[in-house]
């Protein structure tokens, strides 16, 4: 029986790269053989821990054919593991199939090839071998390690939290496994519980570089740089190799304002990766604000913190039309100069408070100007002088969850309510954020803990109603909307919610006049802007919904809410270029969200592009693998590629998930009158017809589906002459 669990020495050659929202990435070996002393013959180097010799000494056991089956299947394994570690997938995902054509049940080759499946993006096919390995061998905690990392790779925190805690309760000093676990504590914000668990990796290979960066990025989010500064070292003087050891180090150099080492380290970078934008981008910046501070007053050779830029959780999906709006941006915290509820005054040297306000007050200034990486640099120096001053934490907190880096956000956040625990301003923001977060109980405990100081707040009000407005709640919406609206009869943020519950109640008339009275308030109102657009685009006003779009965009160039709303009201006008377009910059600033992949593949199947369109929606499906409007567009590609087959299971499914689609019923009986079953696409037409449509493509689909009817009763005679009296269909 193979070894199913690594020894420790393995441990750092289980590690290859780094996850896209920062979890480090298992390409785990899944299995390693225990070494066999040197020896001549080729199976002894298939199995040494010479890895020079795996590769020629397995190859030529394969190539001898000598060997029992279960052996053979072993060398495979272990030439594929090589393969893997040297960055050619291919070539380990072939050896590790060919070790499963030999030995069936090889939970070593199914665990292998699914870490290979993982880092090609091919999700379903990895957690397929996964569950097998599992369901062979339920104590195989490498498996579960590599599919706690699928789970990692795809942001399903939780499900990555289980398979990991299982891989630790079978292997109580499996270090990959607490780096991979501290690594998703550290992306939900459980800093400690991280740094506990990067501690503990560290115990068991106290040369595993991986949990020295993993505990030092924790200690920087924390804001104990000289911790964090002193954890990326020993990774850099484990693994010199390794850029973004570098690049970590010198934004923590960066935050405490010692400028010369950050450069050097971005040097060091650029040295490894000549052509990393980051770095590049990293070192301009620092340079640029360094000689804007020294303009605007600032001591000499002050040295200027830019904040790093961390992959973040990834934000709540872009709603389709007929849902709840992503959340707004939250409120900037004002920033006097004593509030109830603060902290006691720091041990500043003299003179210091002065120049902390002055930072803070740049720092508003640049928030109003959108400048948000500015205004990180001079909140970072802001917190390095004073780390006692609540406000310059709530408004790194702000920019930060502007920029998306929730967990950074959250921290922030955390910090800045320590220090100022009756600030309900703070607690609205924060709450604003984990609404967005879908972290809807603690959001709605931040609301609730104001509302208990200040009954009357109605800030706080709107936000419960976005929490329920965000759950599907849209009567208790309502109520907390008109709750706010009571106490202060010109918040727009009240009028810009309740118009969208009119809107989801199908209450659109009702739904304009609120976006119109809440852009009367404020004509800024990105959002209101926004959402009034989608509503627009319901109705089938393009035209308009454009106009309110090219607005909102001028207003918050960084929504990606604006960007699907643009590209939908193209899409809805035929404008399908520009549509795709508009789903393009989206996807880029938001990172994996399946609605948009779905837009943007509808979009493409306008333009008849159908491979780039299957590859869109088969990135939202998995993503979102119950998602049945990407199902049912994939559906609407396949019959236009004429694969009925396909196009009917597509649409079954679609169907089975979510009954009310009118689009789903019309590709069916698309399907089926292609296959010449027209009874059956008569009966999908006559559904489509019934449904209620819940956008501007269902209308469209309707309204096909009724000429098709039409088409339909002209076509098929009645069974027998006089069978229908005059004006009648047979049909």
């Amino acid at each position: 029986m193979l070894a199913t669990i690594p020894p420790r020495s393995f441990a750092a050659g289980l590690l290859s790269g780094r996850l896209p929202a920062g979890t480090t990435a298992i390409v785990l070996c899944a299995c390693t053989f225990a070494a066999v002393p040197a020896a001549a013959d080729d199976w002894s180097d298939c199995l040494s821990a010479n890895i020079d010799k795996v590769i020629s000494g397995c190859s030529a056991t394969i190539d001898a054919g000598s060997r029992a089956p279960v052996d053979l299947a072993r060398a495979y394994v272990r030439r594929g593991q090589i393969y893997q570690q040297r960055a050619m997938p291919d070539l380990a995902i072939a050896d590790f199939t060919k070790a499963l054509e030999r030995d069936a049940n090889s939970t070593d080759a199914l665990a292998s090839r699914a870490a290979a499946l993982r880092l090609k993006n091919q999700f379903d096919d990895a957690l397929r071998d996964l569950d097998r390995a599992i369901s062979i061998d339920p104590t195989k905690a490498l498996a579960y390690l590599v599919r706690g990392t699928v789970w990692a790779t795809r942001r399903e925190w939780t499900r990555a939290q289980s398979d990991y805690d299982k891989a630790i309760a079978l292997q109580a000093d499996n270090s990959a496994a607490y780096v991979s676990r501290g690594n998703v504590f550290a992306q939900t914000g459980e800093l400690d519980r991280a740094i506990g668990d990067f501690d503990r990796a560290i115990a068991a290979t106290p040369t595993y570089a991986d949990a020295f960066f993993g505990r030092g990025d924790a200690y920087r989010k924390k804001g104990e740089l000289d911790r964090a500064i002193s954890d990326y070292s020993r990774a850099v003087a484990l693994n010199p190799k390794r850029a973004n050891f570098y690049g970590a180090r010198g934004d923590a150099f960066n935050a405490k304002g010692d400028l010369d080492r950050a450069i050097a380290d971005y040097d060091r970078v650029l040295a490894i990766t000549p052509n990393d934008a980051r770095a590049q981008e990293r070192k301009r910046a620092v340079l640029a604000a360094q000689a804007e501070i020294a303009r605007s007053g600032g001591p000499s050779g002050t040295a200027v913190a830019i904040a790093p830029t961390a992959p973040a959780v990834s934000p709540p999906s872009t709603p389709p039309p007929v849902a709840a709006p992503p959340v707004a941006a939250p409120p900037v915290a004002p920033a006097p100069a004593t509030r109830r509820g603060a902290a006691p005054p720091s041990d500043r040297p003299p003179g210091e408070a002065p120049q902390v306000q002055t930072l803070i007050t740049q720092a508003l200034e640049l928030i109003k100007q959108r400048k948000f990486d500015e205004a990180i640099v001079v909140l970072d120096r802001a917190i390095t002088l004073d780390p006692r001053e609540g406000i310059s934490h709530a408004l790194r907190a702000t920019v930060h969850a502007r920029k998306r880096h929730l967990p950074q956000a959250f921290a922030d956040f955390d910090a800045a309510i320590k220090l100022r625990p009756s600030d309900a301003n703070i607690r609205i923001a924060r709450g604003m954020i984990l609404t967005g977060a879908r972290q809807f109980d603690r959001a709605l405990a931040d609301f609730d803990r104001v509302l208990a100081f200040e009954p009357k707040k109605a800030g706080a009000l709107v936000g419960r109603g976005l929490v329920f407005l965000q759950k599907g709640e849209n009567d208790k919406a309502l109520a907390e909307y008109e709750r706010a609206l009571a106490i202060d009869p010109k918040l727009a943020d009240a009028y810009a919610g309740r118009a969208i519950v009119f809107r989801n109640k199908g209450q659109v008339d009702r739904a304009m006049a609120d976006f119109d009275r809440a852009l009367a308030i404020d004509p800024r109102h990105a959002d209101a802007l926004a959402n009034r657009g989608f509503t627009l685009v319901i109705t089938g006003r393009s035209a308009e919904a454009a106009a309110d779009f090219d607005r909102a965009m001028e207003i918050d160039p960084t929504s990606t809410f604006v960007f699907v709303g643009r590209g939908l009201s193209m899409l809805a006008s035929g404008q399908t270029d520009r549509a795709v377009a508009a789903f393009d910059q989206a996807i880029a600033m938001s990172g994996d969200d399946p609605v948009i992949y779905t837009l943007r593949g509808r979009a493409l199947l306008a333009k008849g592009e159908l491979e780039r369109a299957m590859a869109d929606l088969d990135r939202a499906l998995q993503l979102k693998p119950a998602a049945a409007d990407a199902m049912a567009t994939r559906g609407f590609v396949w019959f236009k590629k004429k694969d009925y087959a396909r196009a009917l299971t597509d649409l079954d499914r679609a169907i089975a998930l979510d009954g009310s689609s009118v689009e789903s019923y019309f590709g069916r009986a698309g399907v089926f009158e292609a296959q010449g079953k027209a009874e059956r696409a008569i009966a999908d037409l006559r559904k489509a017809i019934d449904l209620k449509p819940k956008n501007v493509f269902e209308a469209l689909a309707q309204a096909d589906a009724k000429k098709r009817i039409q088409q339909f009763e002209k076509r098929i005679p009645c069974g027998g002459a006089g069978s229908t009296a005059a004006g009648e269909s047979c049909l």
